[in-house]
């Protein structure tokens, strides 16, 4: 797998020049693809950021905020996993403790 990585004010500037769809940047989720095609092509949109190649048994950590798009080989099959932790901490004292820890 190829992964483009690139930040926060590069999508914003990306969209500024009328270069990716608004929703790219207003969206952040998986629905709002940087741009279909490979990753030539974003590239090819002037969105700066770094391509990061991934090889069998590799393992890729992506913190929440960072834009990315995947271009996956046909060589072998691939898996991706996405985990998401919540950050809300529940600080609410009055729970109660069924004894299960």
């Amino acid at each position: 797998k190829r992964f483009f990585l690139c930040g926060r004010d590069a999508v914003r500037d990306a969209v500024g020049r009328g270069s990716l769809p608004r929703a790219v940047f207003d969206d952040a989720t998986t629905e709002s693809f940087c741009v279909h095609g490979s990753l030539d092509d974003v590239v090819a949109k002037g969105l700066h950021g770094d391509v990061v190649v991934l090889d069998p048994g590799d393992v890729l950590f992506l913190p929440a905020g960072l834009y990315h798009d995947v271009e996956c080989g046909h060589e072998a099959p691939g898996l991706s996993v996405t985990v998401r932790f919540d950050d809300d901490i529940d600080n609410d004292d009055t729970r109660q403790d069924d004894g299960n820890r």
